[in-house]
């Protein structure tokens, strides 16, 4: 390098800062998303009778509620 040319910059090399702090917001949300899947997925076929046959006590006919009492059965 000579004495007149511009030194380099770190951004000539690296990306912006704002795609950065997007990269990584990103990743975390996505982080964060798969934490909630597994949780789900994890828990969900505890409660999954708890809502169907709550569900089915809830509805107008009771159609869905003996379909659940009849699964579980």
């Amino acid at each position: 390098m000579t004495l007149n040319e511009r030194p380099r910059s770190h951004n000539d090399f690296a990306p912006s800062p704002s795609l950065a702090c997007f990269m990584i917001h990103a990743l975390t949300n996505i982080f964060i998303v798969i934490c909630i899947i597994f949780f789900l997925s994890f828990f969900l076929p505890f409660f999954f009778p708890l809502i169907v046959i709550l569900a089915g006590f809830l509805s107008p006919t009771m159609t869905v509620g003996d379909l659940a009492i009849k699964g579980l059965q």
